[in-house]
């Protein structure tokens, strides 16, 4: 590719390393989106946890009614078989009526048991839920201040990305079309670094042993010199002031 390389090439460092600034500042405003998820996500489980509590609240609140239903049924019971004894003749039917009576008052006494094992429950839910409650409104508050935070951020991450997008259009007024082009293509297929140094005789991208004509041309910069196996554009590292982005393989 004939061009006036020594300034293509420095136009070109330039533009990559304005490219990976872009780069860098777009992978922090991609990220802001997931990390807002995720703070949502968090709170989103703590939500569930709470409900999950107020659930076993609400059973529990269930077995205790069904329990005092029960005991009153059997209350009932033993006062119907108390009125009956009055009526009984026979010594059998008496000892089975008694025996009927303390059945119920067995019963009766395992429900009170139950009972006030569930309200035992109930009171420790009901604190736990009193705490839970508590936290989730400062966890809420906090992921609020958060997710706040990231959105900011996110619009100064873009203010900054616009503003250095105007810096890339200004260096890329520097840089003939059909070199420019080559550049963009070779930056898609490698990972977004398309000029590399050439280093100890290697291909600073794909680490490959360079020809030395390859190495005596990249140092005469009198044209546009390729890698051949990875066909990033070469330099000679020490022709710059910094090395373009952190290279990749091939």
């Amino acid at each position: 590719m004939a061009s006036n390389s020594k300034s293509d090439l420095t136009a070109l460092f330039a533009l990559q390393t304005q490219d990976k600034q872009l780069d860098q500042l777009q992978q922090k405003i991609d990220h802001i989106p997931t990390a807002i998820e995720a703070i949502r996500a968090t709170l989103a489980t703590a939500k569930l946890q709470l409900d999950e509590l107020h659930q076993r609240f609400l059973k529990v609140q269930a077995n205790k009614k069904e329990k005092e239903i029960e005991m009153a049924d059997k209350e009932a019971d033993i006062k119907k078989h108390e009125k009956e004894l009055n009526q009984i003749k026979s010594n059998n039917a008496y000892k089975a009526l008694m025996s009927e009576i303390a059945k119920a008052k067995d019963a009766v006494s395992v429900c009170e048991d139950g009972i006030l094992n569930l309200m035992e429950d109930i009171d420790a839910l009901g604190e736990e839920e009193k705490k839970i409650k508590q936290s989730l409104k400062d966890l809420e508050a906090d992921c609020g201040k958060k997710i706040l935070d990231l959105e900011e951020q996110k619009k100064g991450l873009e203010r900054d990305f616009a503003a250095q997008s105007e810096v890339r259009r200004g260096k890329t007024a520097e840089i003939p079309e059909e070199v420019l082009q080559h550049y963009e293509n070779l930056r898609k297929r490698k990972h977004g670094v398309a000029i590399v140094a050439v280093s100890g005789g290697s291909c600073g991208g794909c680490g490959m042993t360079l020809p030395q004509q390859i190495i005596i041309d990249v140092i005469r910069a009198e044209r546009i010199v390729q890698c051949e196996s990875c066909q990033r554009i070469l330099y000679k590292a020490d022709s710059h002031h910094a090395s373009p982005a952190s290279q990749n393989n091939a």
